[in-house]
């Protein structure tokens, strides 16, 4: 059987509750890690799309709650970045480099696992860029 997804006919109730919390996500995406993934899926496939991952995130939650029985531990807004800090260090240094700064990283408090950037102002064609 060939079938397009979607919720199945007897349970529409099902979609538009989780369309209804994944939208109150978009609206209000701040200091949580599904408003942090919808945060980064937005910027690649669209705003539909990542209301629709962010859907299937909830669902999958929903899912370990009620199989599983585990309380849901939200890693907080800062997930991705903790993730791997290397490529978020290395991000911020190749953005700042687009814009004709130069940036150099001093890790200070290696003991807080914490960089600290010092950026000094890069002379343009034009002169310099402030």
């Amino acid at each position: 059987m060939n079938r397009q997804g979607g919720s199945s006919p007897a349970r529409p109730d099902r979609e538009t509750a989780t369309s209804e919390a994944a939208l109150t996500i978009a609206r209000h995406p701040n200091n949580t890690y599904l408003g942090a993934r919808y945060k980064r899926i937005i910027v690649r496939r669209g705003k539909m799309k990542a209301l629709v991952a962010t859907e299937h995130s909830i669902l999958t939650a929903t899912w370990h709650l009620l199989a599983e029985g585990e309380c849901f531990q939200d890693p907080g807004s800062d997930f991705f970045t903790n993730k791997d800090p290397d490529k978020t260090k290395n991000n911020a240094i190749r953005r700042l480099q687009a814009l004709r700064y130069e940036a150099t990283i001093d890790p200070r408090q290696a003991a807080r696992l914490t960089l600290q950037a010092v950026v000094t102002h890069h002379k343009g064609p034009d002169g310099p860029i402030d």
